[in-house]
């Protein structure tokens, strides 16, 4: 819950300190204002000064009475309350409301300027302060009251946008996909690149995703890699993924740009009708009991299936069969999987990703890329549509 801290002299504005609060109080703010202290002007500086450091908004209403100085001090209890929330404006913010001389009915008795010219001229000075840099002017209760609780809420609603759109930035570089083989990427990595169909590597990516279960969601497929990308291959490693990993997703790309995504037991269900001689030799491959460590079941599984697609007369033979038993994998045939998702979004690099934000929770899939000029990023919508409700609780 925010804190509110309300600042004003005590006699003259206990009506308007009191119906402000109240409304404050509504919005479910919680306040700070003198009547937490005594009944009196006279309240502890220090401890004044305590209670706006903690506020997140203080909230002064200035009308024409300088108020009390605490012994020792040449300024009064307001003024030092007020230079108390300027000194610290990365944790408070700062909202004055000065009565409108012109305008208002104000009592005769309540007119510093009518009774001690000495406090009139130390808050000719303060005011002249705060005039440039005040939130608004009020006449009656009523005006002040709507002001306050208006410029509160806007001012609160700028601040949430301000960690809403922080959150959003760590969250777009969070789920940026990298290559896997700097040390930093393979502990705790929270995404896998997947930059050749070659064994070992195939083999690597396995065994981090594994060891990563807890965070390791994504595996990039780039089919313009030297070499491409065979079936056999993929099939390998999306029935691995799919079986071992939590791996949710393959991002497919193609000449540097994101193709969509596709889950790795639908590709390898994919595979396995067009081809089901592999999809029987990655079957037998698997072991019959598992070790304690999955990730070292990996090795032995991608030798075993090696050995099954010799036996079938290599990849060279495999190739030539009728119909073939083993083909590059391009882009229109990802695209054909079942399951397959080529939603994608946009990102000119002039544009305020904020504006993002909508487009992103409303889309169905858990993970939506985002084609920059430089790349694609891929955005976990779910973790971000928590964060953002978590932002929103903690702002009520």
């Amino acid at each position: 819950m925010k804190k509110v801290y309300i600042s004003a002299t005590y006699k003259d504005l206990k009506k308007h300190r009191e119906a402000v609060a109240d409304a404050l109080r509504k919005m479910r703010y919680e306040v700070h204002c003198m009547e937490d202290y005594v009944a009196t002007d006279e309240r502890t500086d220090v401890r004044c000064k305590q209670d706006v450091a903690e506020c997140d908004f203080y909230v002064g209403i200035i009308a024409l009475r300088y108020g009390w100085k605490p012994p020792g001090s040449q300024i009064s209890i307001t003024e030092l309350e007020y230079n108390q929330a300027r000194s610290q404006p990365n944790k408070t913010r700062c909202l004055l409301f000065l009565l409108d001389e012109k305008t208002a009915r104000w009592p005769v008795r309540w007119i510093d300027a009518m009774n001690n010219p000495k406090a009139a001229d130390k808050l000719r000075v303060f005011r002249g302060k705060l005039g440039g840099e005040s939130t608004g002017k009020f006449a009656t209760l009523d005006e002040l009251v709507q002001q306050v609780t208006t410029a509160v809420h806007m001012e609160d609603l700028k601040t949430w946008k301000a960690a809403l759109r922080q959150e959003f930035e760590k969250v777009l570089d969070h789920c940026r996909v990298k290559p896997v083989g700097a040390p930093e990427e393979l502990g705790g990595t929270y995404k896998l690149y997947l930059s050749g169909s070659y064994k070992p590597m195939i083999v690597a990516v396995l065994q981090t995703a594994i060891r990563n279960a807890n965070d390791a969601k994504l595996v990039g497929i780039d089919l313009s890699q030297q070499g491409g990308w065979w079936s056999t291959r993929l099939h390998l490693l999306a029935g691995l993924l799919a079986d071992y990993t939590t791996v949710e997703k393959l991002v497919f790309s193609s000449n540097g740009g994101c193709l969509g995504t596709c889950g790795p037991a639908q590709v390898r269900r994919a595979l396995a009708n067009e081809i089901p001689s592999v999809e029987k030799a990655f079957a037998e491959s698997l072991p019959g009991k598992r070790l304690l460590d999955p990730a070292l079941d990996i090795p032995g599984i991608v030798e075993r299936f090696s050995e099954k697609l010799d036996l079938m007369g290599g990849e060279e033979h495999m190739k030539g069969t009728n119909p073939p038993t083993l083909v590059q994998i391009t882009a229109n045939i990802v695209q054909n999987f079942p399951g397959f998702n080529p939603d994608r979004l946009p990102s000119p690099a002039n544009q305020d990703k904020m504006l993002l934000l909508p487009e992103i929770l409303r889309r169905a899939y858990p993970f939506v890329p985002l084609e920059e000029p430089g790349g694609t990023v891929v955005i976990d919508r779910v973790q971000l549509a928590c964060r953002v409700a978590q932002l929103a609780i903690e702002r009520v």
